[in-house]
């Protein structure tokens, strides 16, 4: 899945495309910036307990628009305006969805996993997430000609020090609607909470990646303090310009299910497509909002967003299996990251 910052990016142009740029100003500016982040703010929720991680893992799975279709029943339901925290949120959080389907493959193909059966692989673990930092300070460049120490993520995404009761309330409704499992949580409420608190204190943590925290990260990681994957979740200072992390040069990749299924798309071509159909999937949810919530608008709203999986491009609910890639390299590119923190040259490549 992409990071962060692709999907705030992502979600300013499906804003923009359906003519409402005003969920992207505040005050609503940080209900669709953690909005478009769907069910990753789940995967942040490392800390604190009882987590909700295992919802994150659901939502990716199945249900995705039929939690849709529960937020937008239940904004009806509270008559809440679609230029509203609620407007902003569904607008951002359905964007989330069709980013992942057009581009995971990609970022799959591109990065590679960890296979247990194969002890070559291991130094392919969170590269994942490497990749998806790489494409931010890619996409991030190419928009807006930035880094994301230059944005203030944080201050975009922060919708206060403790989580919005009513978002509590929202969310809450919409995954007791669609998931049996959410249906009997007695905690769901109190994970909820958590997985905000977590992914929140996570955004601030990584907001602004410096040279004194890069040098403090790998004393850390040289003393025993913390693993080497603490370097794949923060954004590296820049791109080398040896490695085309978006394929712009138009490289033959495959499906990682399917060697056969050829592409020599680029990140950006897969990002217009999906642009493209989230303006199709998103516009009945324009559309009906504000109207009085009936089945058959909720399940129009969940049929255009789809229940589909979010990891490989697949109508279907569980993933493929992954089997073909080609990765670029990523594990080379953080040793010579460490290298010139070392160096004294604050990471840069």
């Amino acid at each position: 899945m992409p990071s962060h910052v692709a999907h705030l990016l992502f979600a300013e142009s499906v804003a923009s495309s359906l003519g409402v740029e005003e969920l992207t100003m505040p005050p609503l500016r940080s209900f669709i910036t953690l909005g478009a982040q769907g069910p990753d703010i789940f995967y942040h929720n490392q800390r604190r307990r009882p987590t909700g991680l295992a919802y994150g893992s659901l939502m990716h799975r199945h249900g995705y628009g039929t939690t849709v279709s529960w937020m937008w029943e239940w904004a009806s339901r509270e008559e809440s305006p679609l230029t509203s925290w609620i407007g902003a949120w569904v607008a951002g959080f359905a964007s989330h969805a069709i980013l992942d389907r057009f581009t995971h493959p990609f970022i799959n193909h591109f990065s590679a996993w960890l296979d247990p059966d194969d002890p070559a692989s291991a130094r392919y673990r969170s590269m994942h997430p490497f990749m998806e930092r790489l494409i931010d300070l890619a996409l991030l460049d190419h928009f807006k000609g930035k880094h994301p120490n230059d944005i203030d993520f944080f201050g975009s995404v922060d919708c206060g020090p403790e989580p919005p009761a009513e978002w509590i309330r929202m969310l809450a409704y919409a995954l007791r609607h669609t998931y049996p499992k959410a249906a009997h949580d007695k905690l769901l409420d109190q994970r909820l909470t958590c997985a905000y608190l977590d992914c929140r204190g996570y955004y601030q943590f990584t907001n602004a990646v410096d040279r004194p925290y890069l040098e403090q990260g790998l004393a850390r990681e040289d003393q025993g303090d913390i693993k080497s994957r603490w370097l794949t979740i923060v954004h590296p200072p820049n791109l080398p310009s040896d490695l085309d992390t978006l394929n712009m040069e138009n490289r033959q990749w495959c499906h990682p299910c399917n060697h056969a299924e050829v592409s020599t798309a680029s990140f950006m071509d897969l990002y217009w497509e999906a642009l493209s159909e989230a303006v199709r999937a998103i516009a009945p949810v324009i559309e009906l909002w504000g109207a009085l919530p009936t089945e058959h608008g909720r399940l129009r709203i969940a049929a255009a967003v789809a229940d589909w999986n979010l990891s490989d491009g697949r109508e279907t609910e569980r993933p493929c299996r992954k089997r073909h890639a080609n990765p670029l390299p990523l594990y080379e590119l953080q040793e010579r990251i460490r290298r010139s923190i070392r160096e004294g040259k604050g990471g840069l490549v």
